[in-house]
């Protein structure tokens, strides 16, 4: 081979050499375009779809707090209601406490009277009629009573606290000479 063909071998190879370089930059932009467009195609559609899927979680968002404001009004409004109820039914609940107050203190009242009068007129105090006045009268006063049942209620106590004394005295002076003559009786036989 001869230096003509050795430089145009050389020269077509170098010509062959910026051939493929020139397609490889052809190539290389291409590719750099075509990445571009799709990189700015698919980054256009994501924000396009993120923009709608923000817009539909907004939608929700709204729809479930209207729905939820509405449930909570609903609930509101109800609670309002059985308040309104409640305070209804206490209001009656206490007239009623206050209407079976006032009869349980005057039935109290009427039955520490009667066997108070009748203590009165007999001078006498049943050990059944004591107890039931000591039963009702501390009720009484519990629940609000007063009047002149406390003057009633200690002078029955006076009455009934003498009356037993005085029948224990009476009894003890009627089994003295009884004791006596027992012990007489038991003295005369040990003789």
């Amino acid at each position: 081979m001869d230096t003509t063909q050795v430089v145009i071998l050389i020269l077509g190879l170098g010509a062959l050499a910026g051939a493929i370089t020139a397609i490889w930059a052809l190539i290389s932009n291409i590719k750099k375009s075509f990445k571009s467009v799709i990189v700015e195609v698919l980054d256009k559609k994501l924000r396009e779809h993120n923009e709608y899927i923000n817009n539909k979680l907004a939608l929700q968002r709204e729809d479930s707090e209207k729905r939820l404001n509405v449930g909570l009004l609903n609930i509101e409004n109800k609670i309002d209601l059985m308040s309104d109820n409640y305070k209804k039914d206490a209001e009656k609940n206490n007239a009623a406490h206050e209407l079976i107050q006032d009869a349980l203190i005057e039935s109290y009242k009427q039955d520490i009277r009667r066997i108070y009068y009748k203590l009165r007129e007999t001078g006498e105090l049943t050990d059944h009629d004591k107890a039931y006045v000591d039963k009702i009268f501390p009720l009484y006063k519990a629940i609000g009573g007063n009047s002149d049942i406390q003057a009633k209620y200690t002078e029955m106590c006076e009455v009934y606290g003498r009356r037993t004394q005085e029948k224990f005295d009476e009894l003890y002076k009627m089994r003295k000479p009884v004791r006596v003559k027992k012990e007489l009786i038991e003295i005369e036989k040990g003789k």
